[in-house]
């Protein structure tokens, strides 16, 4: 089977190459079909104790462990995010007691609104200095 055949907006849409997915990203078939499947069955993992929880918390499990060992990770290394914007966040949020007043973050002419916006509140929250780089037309950084 082709890969994109696995995603059922490319079988709709064959001709399409889909080009956002750091925003919004298309999913397959077996990820539509489980994500049904869980949430007939929800749970709240870690918060109650029955055998629907202990179910879905073995699967959980498994899929933690599965990715890390895709991506020669620990489990306990992971952080699942809904989309990239989340993930900026979450990375900000991570790093924010290591900055002080005064310190730098440099963003180039490039970067997406969603990253401009989490670096805002490290900026005013920190009181730090935003350092702009352009791209020359090559989309490389003029270091000078």
């Amino acid at each position: 089977m082709s890969f994109k055949l696995q995603f059922p907006f490319f079988c709709k849409h064959k001709k399409y190459v889909y080009l956002d997915s750091a925003a919004t990203t298309q999913v397959p078939e077996t990820v539509i079909n489980n994500l049904i499947q869980n949430l007939a069955f929800k749970s709240s993992i870690g918060r109650s104790q029955n055998k629907i929880v202990d179910i879905q918390e073995l699967k959980y499990k498994n899929a933690v462990s599965e990715i890390a060992a895709f991506i020669n990770a620990e489990p306990n290394e992971l952080v699942f995010v809904n989309n990239s914007t989340d993930a900026v966040n979450v990375f900000v949020d991570a790093l924010i007691d290591s900055f002080v007043a005064g310190d730098e973050i440099i963003v180039s002419d490039a970067e997406h609104n969603s990253n401009l916006l989490a670096f805002s509140r490290l900026l005013k929250l920190l009181k730090m200095a935003c350092v702009w780089m352009s791209l020359k037309d090559c989309y490389l950084l003029k270091l000078s």
